[in-house]
C-alpha cells in the first residue's frame, strides 16, 4: 500500500472533467457500439477525489462546442477559472488535445514567469522537468461543475462575439494564445467566496508553487508584480490610426 501510494505521489494524474459534449467528442463508433475514451468518475465531486485514492495535482473542465461549423474546446481549470481554447483539435484526437494542452499551459506560464522577472532562461530546463514529470498521465471523467461551466459559457460567448466581428476563429496558436491572455485578465468571483481574482494571477501562483525553480518567490510578490503589469497595460495610450 505504502509503495501503491509513493507511486501515485511521483506520478500524479491531471484529471479532465468533461461535460457530455466533451465525452461525444472523445467517442466514436464501432460494431454498433459507442466507444468513448471518457471514464465513470471516481466521485460526483471533483473535490473528493482525493478520499478515494485518486488525487490529482490539477482539476480541469472541458467543454465543447461549435462555432462557426468547427469544433472549440475550452479546457478551464477548476480551482483558478483559468482558461485555454483549442480550435482545429480532430474529433477523438486525444493525443493531439493532450500535447497542445501541455504545451500551451507551459508556454504561457513561461512566458509569464519571465515577463514579471520570475523565472530566467538559466532556470528553464529544471522548471520544464518539473512539469513534463507530473504531466505523464490523463484521465477523462464525466463530470461538471455548473458554477466552472458558468465561467466557460462567459468566455466562449466572448470568443463567439470575437469571430463574428472578425469573421473568423483563431487560426493559430499565437491567436488562440491572444484570447486566452484576454479572457484571463478579467476579475473573476465564485459564489460563497469573499472578494474577487484575475485567473492569470492565480493560475501562476498555483503554477509557481509546482513547478517553480525556487522557493523564493512567494504569493504576495506574485500579487504586487500584476498588479504593476495591470497598471502599466492600464497607462498605455492607444494609437488610433
Amino acid at each position: 500500500q505504502l509503495e501503491k501510494e509513493k507511486t501515485q505521489t511521483q506520478n500524479p494524474m491531471q484529471t479532465i472533467n468533461c461535460t457530455q459534449p466533451t465525452s461525444k467528442f472523445f467517442s466514436r463508433k464501432a460494431n454498433r457500439k459507442q466507444l468513448s475514451r471518457v471514464q465513470t468518475p471516481p466521485s460526483p465531486d471533483w473535490r473528493t477525489d482525493a478520499d478515494h485514492h485518486r488525487h490529482s495535482s490539477a482539476q480541469w473542465q472541458l467543454h465543447t462546442v461549435k462555432i462557426k461549423r468547427k469544433f472549440v474546446l475550452l479546457a478551464m481549470h477548476m480551482e483558478t477559472r483559468f482558461a485555454m481554447v483549442f480550435v482545429g483539435i480532430k474529433q477523438n484526437d486525444l493525443h493531439d488535445f493532450t500535447h497542445s494542452f501541455v504545451e500551451r499551459w507551459l508556454n504561457e506560464m513561461i512566458r509569464l514567469g519571465m515577463q514579471l522577472g520570475f523565472l530566467s532562461e538559466a532556470e528553464l530546463p529544471l522548471v520544464f522537468e518539473r512539469f513534463v514529470q507530473q504531466h505523464l498521465q490523463f484521465e477523462l471523467v464525466q463530470r461538471s461543475d455548473r458554477s466552472v461551466q458558468g465561467h466557460m459559457n462567459q468566455n466562449l460567448a466572448h470568443l463567439e462575439d470575437l469571430a463574428a466581428e472578425v469573421g473568423a476563429l483563431p487560426a493559430n496558436e499565437h491567436e488562440a494564445t491572444g484570447f486566452d491572455m484576454w479572457v484571463n485578465g478579467h476579475l473573476r468571483s465564485i459564489g460563497g467566496c469573499p472578494g474577487y481574482f484575475y485567473p492569470d494571477e492565480e493560475m501562476l501562483k498555483y503554477w509557481w508553487a509546482h513547478f517553480g525553480p525556487t522557493q523564493r518567490t512567494t504569493s504576495e510578490q506574485i500579487t504586487k508584480a500584476c498588479q504593476q503589469r495591470r497598471r502599466i497595460q492600464r497607462d498605455i495610450p492607444i494609437v488610433k490610426g
